[in-house]
């Protein structure tokens, strides 16, 4: 089946874990209820963000509406399966609900799990509870916050966005999304004026067509 759906909420984590399989059960990384068995189900493509308060149930059942009876993927890296009776309730026409929690980078590379993420109509990222993730792999996560609207966002105009914080975490650094915290990393603020992006980071003026 074609994994047509993402629903993402606000933080960005780091995945892993094994899979369905005798490993997978004994580890209880896996949780399902409805069918054993994958369906195949027509699906049309739609992405939710969410964050910053609670579950939205209108946003799940909007989801759920597009692929009905298909198989809904909750991806986490810590938790529970607490999700999985709520989706049940929410969109009883699926044929099964299932949490998947991905610890480490190690366990995000398994075959099973790509497998299980791609047998999925749905596929939900939830953060963890405490708004805390670590970034895994190579690579630096960015976390940005915008101070309000933009000043100018008009089709066909060149975008005025000042002072727009972010802050570079690298793999291995940690932050917490719930008081905009980490425990390393680099902050510094952009700017995009009538179509020029700058950065108070040195050398960073640069050209670009930003519109709205």
């Amino acid at each position: 089946m074609s994994r047509l759906l993402a629903a993402l909420t606000t933080t960005l984590m780091a995945c892993a874990s094994a899979l369905p399989g005798s490993a997978l059960a004994a580890k209880k990384t896996y949780f399902r209820v409805g069918n054993a068995a994958d369906a195949a189900a027509a699906t049309t493509a739609g992405t939710v963000l969410m964050g910053g308060s609670t579950d939205v149930d209108a946003a799940f059942e909007w989801l759920c509406d597009r692929a009905t009876g298909g198989d809904f993927l909750v991806v986490r890296a810590t938790g529970t399966d607490a999700y999985n009776p709520y989706v049940q309730a929410l969109c009883p026409g699926f044929n099964s609900v299932a949490t998947l929690i991905i610890s480490s980078a190690k366990a995000a590379n398994v075959p099973a799990v790509r497998e299980t993420i791609a047998n999925a109509e749905v596929v939900w990222i939830a953060a963890d509870a405490r708004g805390v993730g670590k970034v895994v792999g190579t690579d630096s996560a960015y976390f940005i916050e915008a101070p309000g609207a933009p000043e100018v966002c008009s089709p066909g105009l060149p975008l005025t966005y000042r002072n727009v914080a972010v802050r570079r975490v690298g793999a291995g650094e940690s932050f917490n999304v719930a008081d905009w915290r980490g425990n390393a990393g680099t902050t510094y603020t952009v700017t995009a004026e009538a179509g020029v992006l700058s950065s108070s980071q040195p050398g960073g003026q640069r050209l670009l067509g930003v519109r709205g």
